[in-house]
């Protein structure tokens, strides 16, 4: 089983440990900063997203969003939608 989410840093090619996927359940999404940009790690209905945690509108932290039912991620800031 795996134990932890883990981010690739494309620069350098070295795998980082981000969070033990055991507390992700408990927190449902969590921000990791992987020393070139941060990661929003979210666990939803099983499954788990991550993306660059930036709106690409103004560059602002989308780590307060919304996920629907549907995978749906909703920006905090400008209601922009990513699916």
């Amino acid at each position: 089983m795996i134990k932890y989410f883990l981010s690739a840093i494309l620069f350098d090619m070295q795998w980082k440990k981000a969070i033990l996927l055991d507390e992700l359940k408990k927190k449902e999404r969590y921000v990791f900063d992987n020393g070139y940009f941060q990661v929003l790690i979210i666990y939803f209905q099983n499954h788990l997203y991550a993306f660059q945690n930036q709106c690409p509108h103004q560059n602002l932290p989308l780590n307060e969003g919304f996920l629907s039912e549907a995978g749906k991620f909703t920006c905090p800031w400008h209601s922009w939608t990513f699916d």
